[in-house]
């Protein structure tokens, strides 16, 4: 094999890969919109299939959907490099997609070396990535993180239940759960993808080398006051819920912006008020706040801090509040070994990197907890995903594929290296 492998890499068929795969699901507006489990999505599916099968690999569909394309030893530990199919309503070309077939593309570098491999190479696109009906599925079925009750609870943004679009769409509900594959699978796993924020850019830097991908915690703070004639009771004696709420919000912005790291981001996106009418004070209002950091330490302390702040502010204006986290989900470091790897493919390569954090959830995120993970940020222009003007140059992809292939590279030289010296 040539160093790091980069002749033997073909860019220009990736990207005509990923213009091909965009125009399933593609739409007026110019956005894609391919849902898990949709008739766009079936058809994507049936594309991947044959470029994978076209390359040389031998596929297959688990019970969650998944597909696997898999080259190297029948019995062997694999690498694996994935990502997802599925878009969000109107969304990009790139977001996932450029994981899955960088993955293909990696496949096909290395398919004339297979029979001299010591770990086989898997490339997987793991189903519902974007949470049409539950975020992360075939990730969180394949490291055994699901259950058949959440599907059969599930109900989707289509309003749909879970368990009838997976009759629909051919899978069974029942056996969802049984994608579950053992940890000892697994090598490593590997995913690339767009950073989907502005920080590669603005930093004019080729490469993110992911060290964690943010934890997120869900909560609703529910302010109660009292609802009165908007005409007549002086702004001094009213309980306004809303008031509180707003203040709030100011507060908490104010307090995160200037005493916690930038990593950190807090978002209110959902606000109710009653009984909503406009001659009436507030007297309910329910807001949601989504807190997400890189360490749990972080969000819990970002969490107590909003809290006081809703309980000081409302208490200056006679309001109530009360507290309730819905979710939260653990921050995934990366693996150690893996993340010097990909550094030094990076140097290998003399391409700018830096290690970063990851604001948005991925597949990798699942796959932390459960096998050795790794991931590869490229830059997105204007920092813009989940929209239609999403955009990765040719050469970034390419840079980005480069890494990923001599990081793959290096670990099978490493595993190589453990069988010739009896580990």
């Amino acid at each position: 094999m040539s160093q790091l492998g980069f002749s033997s890499l073909e860019p220009d068929l990736l990207v005509s890969d990923l213009s091909e795969l965009a125009k399933i699901g593609a739409t007026d507006s110019g956005g894609i919109t391919r849902p898990a489990y949709s008739a766009a999505y079936k058809q994507a599916q049936a594309w991947l299939i044959a470029r994978m099968q076209a390359a040389g690999l031998v596929t297959r569909v688990d019970p969650a959907g998944n597909i696997i394309g898999r080259i190297g030893p029948e019995d062997a530990q694999v690498i694996a490099c994935g990502s997802h199919i599925d878009t969000v309503p109107g969304g990009g070309a790139y977001d996932g997609a450029l994981g899955v077939l960088a993955g293909l593309s990696v496949a096909r570098a290395l398919a004339q070396h297979q029979n001299k491999m010591a770990l086989a190479f898997e490339v997987i696109a793991f189903s519902d990535e974007e949470g049409a009906y539950l975020s992360e599925a075939g990730a969180r079925a394949m490291a055994g993180d699901l259950t058949a009750r959440e599907i059969h609870e599930n109900i989707g943004r289509d309003g749909r239940k879970m368990s009838d679009a997976l009759v629909d769409f051919g899978l069974d509900p029942e056996e969802f759960a049984a994608a579950r594959r053992p940890a000892s699978d697994f090598a490593a796993y590997l995913e690339l993808h767009i950073e989907q924020g502005p920080v590669l850019e603005a930093a004019a830097v080729d490469i993110g080398v992911v060290e964690s991908i943010t934890g997120i915690h869900t909560g609703e703070l529910t302010f109660s006051g009292q609802a009165n004639h908007a005409g007549t009771t002086p702004i001094r004696l009213r309980h306004d819920a809303f008031r509180a709420a707003a203040e709030t919000v100011n507060a908490c912005f104010d307090k995160v912006e200037k005493s916690f790291p930038d990593e950190t981001r807090i978002t209110f996106g959902k606000v109710d008020v009653g009984p909503g009418a406009t001659n009436v004070v507030p007297a309910e209002v329910v807001l949601s706040c989504e807190i997400r950091a890189g360490s749990e330490a972080l969000i819990s302390s970002v969490a107590e801090e909003t809290d006081e702040i809703a309980r000081s502010i409302a208490e200056a204006h006679g309001v109530a509040v009360e507290s309730r986290m819905i979710s939260r989900e653990a921050p995934a470091v990366m693996d150690g070994l893996i993340v010097q790897t990909i550094e030094a493919s990076c140097k290998a390569a003399n391409v700018k990197f830096v290690r970063m954090n990851s604001g948005a959830g991925h597949d990798a995120q699942i796959m932390a907890g459960f096998c050795p993970t790794g991931m590869i940020f490229v830059p997105s222009q204007g920092g813009i995903s989940h929209n239609p003007a999403e955009y990765t140059s040719a050469e970034q992809i390419e840079a980005g594929a480069r890494v990923l292939l001599a990081t793959v590279r290096a670990l099978l030289r490493e595993e190589e290296r453990r069988v010739r010296q009896g580990f």
